[in-house]
């Protein structure tokens, strides 16, 4: 039993809600009752969860020094040292491979999405983490490539509208998380993020920038509004 809760710890598994995005465009379109979708969508979320995971303990490796000087993140397995990193790399290959495999079941374009998250992903975790903003706009990136690979799946095309909304939504959810991981290690009396670039002077920064990016979700949302209500009245 305690090998799975370590298991589940070191993939991450309550993270695989992330991935629950690749059903947005199965809703927005109607299509919950298609059948033929909605098994793309399941096997869309299942593939790209196993990727998401192997990248996740790929992150784990390299930040494992830095995961052991912070507060909370020291506890996980890699960090904690309850699991070996041979061990961890093996199971990430098994999962990517799995992950691969399941792809080949849905449309070509979905495994080539699925390809450019993990190398984004793994560039993430080698190099764009350790940027002053760019780490949090990859991470919005990221997640609106979910959406996208979603309706790659299910050949649901998306809106423009979708996209961008999507983007400046995550891109503030991604700044309130390194906002809030900032503001612990400052109240734990650390003057940065370790293995970042944030030091405690950029809450301030950090707070205006993602209070404009969810202002700016709302805004695209309203005129995506404004133009529907105004074409239905042209109509």
């Amino acid at each position: 039993m305690q090998s799975v809760v370590i298991l589940s710890k070191l993939i991450r598994l309550p993270h695989w809600g992330k991935n629950l995005l690749v059903f947005v465009p199965l809703i927005t379109a109607h299509e919950l009752t298609n059948q033929t979708s909605l098994i793309a969508s399941a096997l869309a979320f299942l593939s790209f969860s196993l990727a998401a995971s192997s990248t996740y303990i790929i992150n784990d490796i390299s930040d494992l020094e830095s995961d052991r000087q912070h507060s909370q993140k020291r506890n996980r397995p890699l960090a904690s040292g309850v699991i070996q990193k041979s061990t961890s790399l093996i199971i990430a290959l098994a999962m990517f491979v799995a992950s691969i495999g399941i792809s080949y079941r849905l449309p070509l374009e979905f495994l080539q999405i699925l390809l450019f998250y993990v190398a984004t992903t793994l560039l993430y975790s080698l190099i764009l983490k350790k940027l002053l903003v760019v780490d949090i706009v990859t991470l919005g990136v990221l997640f609106s490539v979910r959406i996208y690979a979603g309706g790659s799946a299910t050949n649901i095309e998306i809106s423009f509208w979708l996209l961008l909304f999507s983007f400046f939504i995550f891109f503030s959810l991604a700044i309130i998380k390194r906002y809030s991981d900032l503001s612990l290690e400052v109240a734990n009396k650390q003057g940065s993020l370790p293995g970042r670039a944030y030091l405690g002077s950029d809450m301030a920064p950090l707070l205006c920038i993602g209070i404009g990016s969810s202002v700016a979700s709302i805004l695209v949302l309203a005129l995506y509004v404004i133009i529907l209500v105004l074409a239905l009245y042209v109509i």
